[in-house]
């Protein structure tokens, strides 16, 4: 596929707070059954398709209308049945100014019925107020459907003349269609004609003229004036279902929609190029959905769809879930993008679980890789408050989409039970919950099948079996081909430098790189004296390891609070407290714990995503201590050769330097009273005070207590501690020592 890139100056962040959504539009045929393409349409499943046409009819629509049934025809197979092109009758938007034309009406009108329509059921959907010459072009159709507040008929302009190229051109298509009487057709346009409803004697019901009422009088049992002169008639979607009968339903939104057509509810999909060229961008959805990315996601998708030209965005997601509030704005933003005038895409390649799930499903269409899984467990573990919670979120986002709702939620939340329910007679396939079910209004005609297995997710067959998937595709490189894109897409990403640091701080290396280079520097740096270079990088990479997490949404402020503490309590057990005890083993934990949260969304696993992603975790810990201790070993073995290198190693002292440091650190040299004999001037418990002739010095016996005035002999002499032991009381002390007493 190509694409183009494009940037935009913001920053990717972390981090928000509480809910979720959403749909994807599905084609529905896309389903394997037993076929080997996957999205092979089911056996008798109908084929919908909508066309937005704006009234007042411009010049143009009827190439465009055209344009666009042709591009969906052309990707229809051939054995699809009689599929169905619904076209919607809609006010122009706002800012778009158009008189509108019975010539462009007529086109539109002669294309409809011609005989390359034969192939197509065609169908006009009236929500709104439809008046003036568009009347022609609803009349066109096969079959009409309107909304019951829906107005159609009125002129537009009174003071237009009625011409007789008018005339015939009403008279022609209400003969060829049917769907309104000819004299019904022609009174919505002359207000100078008086239109009769008349019963007659057998029981029919017949329109007429004034000017042929009095020849069908004989034959009328009664008459009913429904189009007085000086108006032209206009008539309430509720009037012409009962008790007119001109058209076949009367619907309450586009979901009731593709119902009453038999179509499953959301199917009808559209096309906001209307046969033109797509102009899209493709927008990455990474990771763990947080509050700035979606913030960045929705900067960069109104930027594209602030130019009109613009009709296309394709979200590629590859996401194992997110922050609840953060990834239901997303969805709420891409399912409330109006349909007719851009279409939304999302593109999931290898997951899109949980909350994600709900992203992917607000799009208009979602096209699937082969081994994608959709839905099920993901990280963050989705609480049952929460889902609680999310239910009739659900619900509101499924009505906006014309979707039912069981399928999405059954997506993220285990708990509800979804099943098949297909209604016999018509062979309409629906996916429920027991509540659903229970709101329908024909809920007795829908036979419950089998339940749906959600629990674990979806796969991509799966997906397109459900109807939720309209495209199974083996690459993003195949989705081009789908749509048939003539120009390039455009992806949306930041600045190159921040793109780079992004795809840094994601990829798991980089987390492990880091905790093996600090602890190997903190260890390094506690084999040498002072703070030096070793203490500086073993900052530096736990600092980077950190930020990586924050970046990710793996890691908050209790993670980094933890480490700090840690650190603290080593601190104080090293340099404060003698030994190895509370602290020691409290901050060791607080350090190992910190980072081994610190690399995952979650304390405990709850699900068995989580489950999986603890080896990882711990994996990244394990493999930098461990790490960081080996290469220590190697360093202190190895290395000490090495002139460099071996300066970083505290070596242990030989017997010379030990000798000659103790010599240094002296500060007496009392050698000299080896051997001699001394008296005691105080106790010796076991230190005390001893004189040797003329000097007073510091003893310590090892032989227990002696008094005072007791005979020793120095026996040890290391630098300035002098050993001594009793000496007998028979030999006497020399007389040096008495005089000096």
């Amino acid at each position: 596929m190509i694409v183009e890139r494009q940037t935009f100056s913001g920053g990717s962040s972390k981090r928000g707070a509480l809910l979720v959504a959403l749909l994807a539009t599905s084609l529905l045929g896309a389903t394997q059954a037993g076929a080997d393409d996957p999205q092979q349409p089911v056996a008798g499943q109908r084929k919908g398709f909508l066309v937005v046409v704006h009234v007042p009819i411009a010049d143009g629509a009827s190439r465009r209308v055209q344009r666009a049934v042709d591009r969906w025809l052309s990707i229809q197979p051939e054995d699809a049945g009689r599929p169905v092109v619904v076209c919607e009758f809609r006010p122009a938007p706002k800012g778009v100014v158009s008189p509108g034309s019975f010539g462009a009406a007529f086109d539109l009108a002669t294309f409809l019925t011609s005989p390359s329509m034969s192939r197509l059921q065609t169908v006009a959907y009236v929500p709104g107020v439809v008046t003036g010459h568009a009347v022609l072009a609803v009349m066109a159709c096969e079959q009409i459907i309107m909304t019951e507040a829906a107005v159609l008929g009125g002129t537009s302009d009174r003071d237009q003349a009625v011409m007789s190229t008018h005339r015939s051109a009403y008279r022609e298509i209400a003969a060829r269609r049917r769907t309104i009487p000819v004299p019904v057709a022609l009174g919505m346009l002359d207000p100078e004609l008086r239109v009769f409803r008349l019963r007659m004697l057998d029981g029919g019901i017949r329109y007429a003229l004034g000017d042929d009422l009095e020849g069908l009088r004989p034959q009328a049992a009664s008459e009913e004036e429904v189009i007085p002169r000086g108006e032209t008639g206009r008539f309430e979607g509720r009037e012409l279902r009962e008790p007119f009968g001109f058209i076949s339903h009367v619907v309450s939104d586009p979901k009731d929609l593709a119902i009453r057509l038999r179509l499953p509810p959301g199917s009808l999909h559209q096309d906001p190029s209307l046969g033109g060229g797509w102009r899209g961008i493709v927008l990455d959805v990474q990771g763990r959905i947080v509050s700035g990315q979606v913030n960045q996601l929705l900067r960069g998708m109104r930027d594209h769809l602030a130019d009109d030209r613009n009709n296309l965005v394709c979200f590629r997601i590859r996401s194992a879930g997110g922050d609840p509030t953060a990834t239901l704005r997303l969805a709420t933003e891409i399912a409330a993008l109006d349909p007719g005038r851009v279409r939304s895409v999302a593109y999931v390649d290898g997951e899109a679980r949980s909350l994600a799930a709900l992203v992917a499903v607000a799009c208009d269409d979602l096209v699937i890789q082969q081994q994608t899984v959709l839905g099920g467990p993901g990280d963050p573990h989705v609480g049952l408050a929460a889902l609680d919670e999310l239910r009739p979120v659900i619900k509101q986002l499924a009505r906006q989409k014309n979707r039912d709702w069981s399928l999405w939620a059954g997506l993220v939340d285990h708990r509800l039970e979804v099943a098949r329910y297909s209604r016999p007679e018509t062979g309409e396939v629906r996916f429920m919950c027991a509540d659903e079910w229970a709101g329908i209004d024909d809920s007795e005609s829908w036979k419950r099948g089998d339940v749906l297995t959600l629990r674990k997710g979806i796969d991509a067959p799966k997906a397109a079996e459900l109807g939720l998937a309209r495209h199974v595709v083996s690459g993003f490189e195949e989705v081009s081909e789908r749509y048939a894109f003539e120009e390039p897409l455009q992806v949306v990403q930041p600045p190159w430098i921040s793109e780079e640091l992004e795809r840094l701080a994601a990829s798991p290396w980089f987390a492990r790189t880091m905790i093996f280079i600090a602890f190997f520097a903190i260890i390094s740096e506690a084999s040498a004296p002072g703070l030096g270079i070793a203490g500086f990088v073993s900052g530096t990479c736990f600092l980077l390891f950190f930020w990586a997490q924050f970046f990710n949404g793996n890691a908050g402020w209790l993670e980094v609070m933890l480490f700090a503490a840690g650190l603290l309590c080593l601190a104080v057990e090293l340099l404060v407290i003698p030994g190895f005890g509370v602290f020691g083993v409290g901050g060791g934990l607080m350090l190992v714990a910190s980072l081994l949260l610190a690399s995952q969304t979650f304390v405990i696993p709850r699900n068995p995503y989580q489950l999986a992603q603890l080896p990882g975790s711990l994996s990244t810990v394990i493999t930098g201590v461990g790490g960081g201790l080996v290469a220590i070993f190697l360093f202190a073995r190895y290395f000490e050769a090495v002139p460099w290198l071996s300066r970083m190693i505290l070596r242990p002292q030989t017997a010379a330097e030990a000798e000659l440091q103790s010599i240094r650190e002296s500060l007496v040299d009392w050698d000299f009273l080896l051997g001699q004999q001394g008296l005691t001037t105080t106790p010796l418990t076991p230190s005390g005070k001893a004189r040797f002739g003329d000097h007073l010095v510091q003893v310590t016996t090892e032989s227990g207590a002696i008094s005072s005035s007791q005979p020793i002999t120095v026996v040890d002499v290391q630098g300035n501690r002098v050993t001594v032991e009793a000496r007998p009381a028979d030999i006497s002390v020399p007389e040096v020592f008495r005089d000096s007493e």
